[in-house]
């Protein structure tokens, strides 16, 4: 009886005049405590924030919310605990942000959002303890408020003043996310667990961040290196040096940062190699970019062997791998790793044989989903990538700048792939030999370029290609490809040309389609429900198209 009574009074608790926070507030207090630390610690962020998941568990790991159950790892149980709030409704919006920027093999981040009324349950259960600065909120009013545990400020027209509230109130701050420049010199010690900050160089020595779990210092252009005293961060977890454009190298001790789980360096094209023996990283989860240094003080791919990456991954300057290195990787057993891209430089001058021999130990486990290889020299590709057996989970596929490849894999036969990608491949006639009948079922997007001697879509006369998905098309500088094939769902195609091959077909072929003779290069058709972007070097339409002045788009 007693608890029937307990809730009908909590059930009491949302009137007109209180409304409706105390009853959703119910949920909240209905949480395990670490739920409830995991949700609260969202009020850092401002409202209507597009959270990425992947780091909001990092932020939960670097301030030890979460709890380990036996045989799991941190982000496997972060992972349930949040997939547990999101079925509680904590959380919603949850869906996938496409990236744009090229020097990232994924092609889309799972991002959330919090409703404004838990965002508020939030606020009201942390207190001062979370402080958000942005635009339209009185600045010098909240960095007055006092100490705060978490700080998050996306408004860049304070650095004196924050640097000023830093000063005095560091001992308390646990997290400091910040986007803009500014400089942290002469501040004390301080208990910082997580820190983003965009910079010209590094803002405090690594003495006064010994506490630290995450470290965010991606996007900076400026920076060319780290301090080496970084290597005495032994608490760090998550190193996240993503386009930092101008960084030529890593500290050299990086091998004693053992509790490090994430190293992202996807975007660092100056880095000249990674650190010596970082096969020492055993907690090591992710590894976005590893180039390969021709200096004995470099780590070899070899290094790979013993650490369970996962996520993406990108080998760049294969021509300094030998063969017995590249089977040392082991990257068939890596059933974590979900995007590979394979990467040799562009005047790279290794025998022909050896890069096959290194490509094919570079075999990947079954269940990979993306795949680029970039500016291989052989003449053929290894079984690995041509057996259609090996490749059958690949739902992107990119190959560019493979100018010496003569044979090539059938990739209509490849029965998940939604994305191809072929770039500079000076000796691919077709895209299909034989049996084209079962072709290309999953594929929605397609992109060809500079395929010099690319003449037809299947080898065989007589044979047709039929793209049943097919969404969007691009096709650039492929002289000698005069047709197009069947695709019932097509929704958007570009056709950069220096002939009118291609886009006087595709005008023949609708009733709909009505180009208006211009000088300019550039024009944009619809075609029924099809936009058509076509782009012709150094001469327009003819006139004897029907002329009619194309819709506004």
């Amino acid at each position: 009886m007693k608890e029937w009574t307990d809730v009908l009074t909590r059930s009491n608790t949302c009137n007109e005049k209180r409304g409706i926070l105390p009853i959703l507030k119910l949920s909240y207090d209905d949480l395990p405590p670490h739920m409830k630390q995991c949700f609260a610690f969202c009020a850092v962020f401002p409202k209507d924030y597009d959270i990425d998941v992947e780091i909001l568990i990092q932020l939960w790991m670097a301030q030890d919310f979460i709890q380990l159950k036996e045989g799991d790892n941190l982000e496997k149980a972060g992972r349930e605990i949040f997939d547990e709030l999101t079925w509680r409704s904590f959380f919603q919006d949850v869906k996938q942000k496409p990236q744009r920027e090229k020097w990232q093999l994924r092609s889309s981040r799972t991002v959330c959002n919090i409703h404004d009324l838990m965002h508020d349950i939030a606020l009201s259960v942390m207190g001062k303890d979370c402080v958000t600065i942005g635009y339209g909120t009185n600045k010098k009013e909240l960095l007055s408020a006092g100490p705060t545990r978490h700080l998050f400020v996306s408004y860049s027209n304070i650095r004196a003043l924050l640097d000023d509230y830093v000063k005095k109130h560091s001992p308390a701050l646990q997290t400091l996310l910040y986007t803009d420049y500014s400089t942290f010199g002469s501040a004390p010690h301080m208990s910082l667990r997580a820190l983003k900050y965009e910079l010209r160089k590094f803002p405090l020595t690594p003495r006064h961040l010994l506490h630290l779990r995450y470290l965010d210092l991606s996007n900076n252009w400026y920076m060319k290196d780290l301090p080496k005293e970084i290597s005495i961060l032994y608490h760090l977890q998550t190193l996240n040096l993503s386009n930092c454009k101008c960084l030529v190298r890593l500290p050299k001790d990086m091998k004693y940062m053992t509790n490090l789980c994430h190293l992202y360096t996807n975007g660092c094209r100056s880095l000249e190699c990674m650190p010596p023996d970082l096969g020492q990283l055993t907690s090591l989860q992710t590894l976005t970019y590893f180039v390969v240094g021709s200096s004995s003080g470099c780590s070899t791919i070899g290094e790979l062997q013993e650490l369970n990456i996962g996520g993406e991954l990108v080998l760049s300057r294969l021509e300094h791998v030998t063969e017995d290195h590249a089977k040392a990787s082991s990257l068939g057993n890596k059933e974590n790793l979900t995007h590979l891209s394979l990467e040799w430089s562009d005047d790279n001058s290794e025998e022909l044989d050896q890069q096959r021999n290194v490509l094919d130990a570079l075999k990947p486990h079954a269940g990979l989903q993306f795949l680029k290889i970039h500016s291989y020299r052989g003449t053929g590709f290894p079984s690995w990538v041509t057996s259609l057996t090996s490749l059958q989970h690949l739902t992107e596929l990119h190959l560019d700048g493979c100018t010496m490849c003569e044979e090539f894999l059938q990739f209509g036969q490849v029965k998940a792939l939604k994305v191809l990608v072929l770039r500079n491949l000076s000796k691919l006639q077709s895209l299909c030999s034989h049996d084209s009948s079962a072709a290309f079922s999953a594929l929605k997007d397609l992109t060809l370029e500079n395929l010099e001697i690319l003449e037809r879509w299947v080898a065989i006369d007589g044979e047709e290609l039929t793209f049943p998905l097919l969404e969007n098309v691009r096709i650039k500088k492929c002289p000698k490809l005069t047709t197009l094939p069947e695709a019932p769902k097509l929704k958007v195609m570009q056709l950069i040309e220096d002939k009118v091959h291609l886009s006087l077909s595709v005008f023949r072929a609708s009733p709909a389609a009505s180009p208006k003779p211009s000088p300019k290069p550039r024009r944009i058709e619809r075609l029924g429900d099809v936009f058509c972007s076509c782009r012709v070097w150094g001469t327009s339409l003819p006139s004897r198209v029907p002329q009619t002045p194309p819709p506004n788009i």
